[in-house]
């Protein structure tokens, strides 16, 4: 492949990274006042490990997409009950 076609690849691969860590920071904040949107908004990061580590195709650096991949899972599905509760009804 040519050079400064990897370099582009990479160039956008960054700008997209940027931009859903940027939209994570943000939904963060909400996220820790309990937000649901804030909630699947931080699916973003575990989709994009997702599909690194299906790009990785078993090469460097899997064992840290995977243990990330855990590791953010586990972060979103601890706090489960605090947003999604389930809503007595009053009669």
């Amino acid at each position: 492949m040519n050079t400064s076609v990897e370099k582009g690849y990479v160039k956008y691969a960054w700008i997209i990274f940027f931009v859903f860590g940027f939209l994570t920071v943000i939904a963060a904040v909400q996220y820790r006042k309990g937000e649901k949107w804030a909630w699947y908004t931080c699916w973003i990061l575990p989709v994009l490990l997702v599909i690194q580590l299906a790009n990785s195709r078993g090469g460097f650096g899997w064992q840290a997409d995977l243990i990330g991949l855990l590791i953010v899972l586990a972060g979103l599905f601890l706090p489960y009950r605090k947003f999604f509760t389930k809503q007595q009804v009053t009669p």
